[in-house]
């Protein structure tokens, strides 16, 4: 393994070198690029990074030394989940990037456990600003102040899930989500299926079960704490959003999505369920948990947390399209109308 690494895209920044992993991701934030909730997912990852990886010092003062900063392979795991989750949001974005390897990058200027800082060798001329781009503000801190009003809410709800995924993750399931899961368990096994799939698996509390029952699991989440938690218990998971999951079409043979796609407003929604149609297999198993209600209503909580209680029809509906419902139950009802819901399906 070489001694540095730098990660970075194709066009030059200001210092006439190639822009950086973390500015190139903060330009497309800057540039207005990023949906809300990608926003709300950087500005996470910058704070979790502006709060762990050390900051040279010559960057103090505008970084008039002109250095740029190389990785000391390998990173720790939480880090380099972290730098994963800046790369998918530029490969998302369309934005070329590359790993530069080098064991002599430069004169360093400044060592800590993760990274040099270097004074490049060769330098070029500034790449232009592409056609109508302009960039809006940054800072050399939190970057929180500047996200747009549209991902405040979805920044709300990240910070929300980050201080209480751990107590979530050592919190009893209900009766009724136990006899769930150990029925799509059984019902896995019946079917000889082996890839399963968890759309919102918090802190992994139904990954481990199903891992431990045998099954190859995969977990996604929004959250890169409900990552690094999960990680812990040895499961395999990924930080992503359910209406733009990361996996080829037909790759598992089951999904299981518990009190996850009620977040999703509209066609968030929409494209969350067509998203589980298309990476689960014809013929396989899907099952959905979501808190609905009778009326439908829409609230977001003093957390940021959006809530959309959709009817049982209007559910059942949604799903119809991406395979047959084949069970429907619903259980903790209040005077309000408010309940779960639960389905299984298999998709078409």
């Amino acid at each position: 393994m070489p001694e540095y690494q730098r990660i970075h895209v194709s066009y030059n920044g200001r210092l006439g070198v190639p822009v950086g992993l973390f500015v190139a991701v903060d330009h497309l934030r800057r540039a207005g690029r990023l949906s809300p909730d990608d926003e709300a997912l950087w500005l996470t990852v910058d704070d979790w990074f502006i709060a762990n990886l050390p900051e040279p010092p010559q960057y103090s003062d505008g970084n008039t030394a002109g250095v740029v900063t190389w990785f000391k392979p390998p990173l720790p795991a939480a880090m380099q989940r972290r730098v994963e989750v800046a790369t998918g949001l530029l490969s998302k974005y369309g934005v070329p990037w590359s790993i530069s390897e080098s064991d002599d990058p430069g004169e360093i200027v400044y060592e800590d456990d993760f990274q040099v800082a270097v004074v490049p060798p060769v330098r070029g001329e500034p790449s232009p600003m592409p056609a109508g781009v302009t960039l809006g503000p940054t800072t050399g801190g939190s970057k929180q102040s500047l996200g747009t009003d549209a991902s405040a809410a979805a920044r709300r709800h990240l910070a929300y899930y980050a201080t209480e995924l751990a107590d979530r993750a050592n919190r009893p399931a209900s009766p009724d989500r136990q006899r769930q899961l150990a029925a799509f368990i059984a019902q896995c096994e019946a079917l000889e299926l082996a890839t399963i799939l968890e759309v919102g698996c918090g802190g992994g509390r139904d990954g481990v079960a199903l891992q431990e029952a045998g099954f190859d699991y995969r977990g996604v989440d929004l959250t890169p704490e409900a990552i690094d938690i999960c990680s812990e218990h040895g499961l395999a998971v990924t930080v992503a959003s359910a209406a733009d999951l990361p996996f080829e079409d037909d790759s598992f043979d089951a999904l299981w999505t518990m009190s996850t796609l009620m977040h999703l407003d509209g066609d968030g929604f929409s494209r969350a369920v067509a998203e589980v149609g298309r990476v689960v297999r014809p013929g396989g198993l899907v099952a959905v948990g979501l808190w609905g209600s009778e009326p439908p209503r829409r609230r977001v909580d003093e957390h940021g947390r959006l809530f959309v209680r959709r009817s049982d029809s209007q559910v059942r509906q949604a799903l119809s399209r991406i395979g047959s419902v084949e069970t429907f139950e619903t259980g903790q009802w209040y005077d309000d109308g408010e309940h779960y819901q639960y389905f299984t399906l298999r998709a078409t």
